[in-house]
């Protein structure tokens, strides 16, 4: 059902690498334990899964309750280009009061893994928007990185391709 709702790519990877859906690695954040599902295919999700856990989340959440050490009452935040959602599950361990969570994310596939995780971790407050966030309105292309998804990033549609090795 999950692969069904996130699309036909990230089932077909699912099928491939697993034969089924994504299993979701545990990971500890801030104290907590969470689990993370990701595509297969990428790097990083991959080499998450061994770490159990990511370093620089652990740094944001001591440094978010550093900056709000009344467990963010109030606070929303915003992460642009939130991939997975570790910096959003950062910040729910370190804000347990938080009024809000927004993670925007551009990749289509990386978004709906970031839905699961945020569902999965109960973060009911939280939300996941599939888009870029800029400067200013208007157009960019979309490099999807082969095969670590969380080096993607936008360029201006003036910007030669000269060595681009991933997807636009």
């Amino acid at each position: 059902r999950e692969a069904a709702q996130a699309g036909p790519a990230w089932a077909a990877a699912c099928a491939l690498a697993w034969g089924g859906p994504v299993p979701a690695h545990p990971v500890r954040v801030a104290g907590r334990d969470w689990r993370v599902r990701g595509s297969p295919a990428d790097e990083a999700w991959r080499a998450l899964g061994e770490r159990g856990g990511e370093p620089e989340a652990e740094r944001l959440a001591r440094l978010a309750r550093a900056l709000r050490p009344g467990g963010g009452a109030g606070a929303v935040a915003l992460d642009a280009g939130a991939n997975l959602g570790l910096t959003v599950l950062a910040l729910a361990a370190a804000w347990p009061g938080h009024a809000a969570l927004h993670a925007a994310e551009p990749d289509p596939e990386v978004a709906a893994h970031l839905r699961w995780n945020l569902q999965a971790a109960g973060l009911d407050r939280a939300r996941a928007w599939t888009l870029a966030l800029g400067a200013a309105d208007g157009e960019a292309a979309f490099r999807r990185e082969l095969p670590n998804r969380a080096t993607s990033h936008l360029f201006p549609h003036d910007r030669p391709d000269c060595d681009w090795k991933g997807e636009t």
